[in-house]
């Protein structure tokens, strides 16, 4: 009989970035940005920067403001040191005009201690908006 091996900290990193998918978004549970984010930590969506968990509560604000029915899944997860890379699919519902829609996203973060310290976004902006235009 063997014992169960330790996970090793690449696969805890993954599944951390799967954690904040699912109970951030897709669960839709705020108090979780602040136990995942690092007080300290920067986050980066295109030219926008947000730091800490009250910034990227500004960032969540937003974006629940203007979708719903979030269900983020992962397409492929990578993990290298301190980094985990996520790969996902995204549909929810434009709150406004009713509208269904679906992109990808890649979100890359860096890890230490168990929380986000440094997170970098890219999203499908151009095709949700023509999504969004028809």
């Amino acid at each position: 009989m063997h014992a169960p091996q330790a996970q090793s900290t690449l696969e805890q990193n993954k599944q951390i970035l799967a954690r904040w998918f699912e109970e951030v978004w897709n669960q839709g549970h705020r108090e979780v940005i602040h136990k995942v984010f690092s007080a300290d930590a920067v986050f980066r969506d295109g030219k926008n920067i947000y730091r800490g968990p009250d910034g990227f509560c500004e960032f969540h604000d937003t974006m629940r403001k203007q979708f719903s029915n979030f269900s983020i899944k992962p397409i492929v997860g990578l993990a290298e040191h301190d980094l985990v890379c996520s790969h996902v699919s995204v549909e929810c519902e434009h709150i406004e005009s009713k509208t269904k829609v679906q992109f990808t996203a890649i979100a890359i973060v860096r890890v230490a201690n168990g929380q986000f310290t440094e997170a970098w976004q890219n999203w499908d902006q151009a095709g949700l908006a023509a999504q969004l235009a028809k």
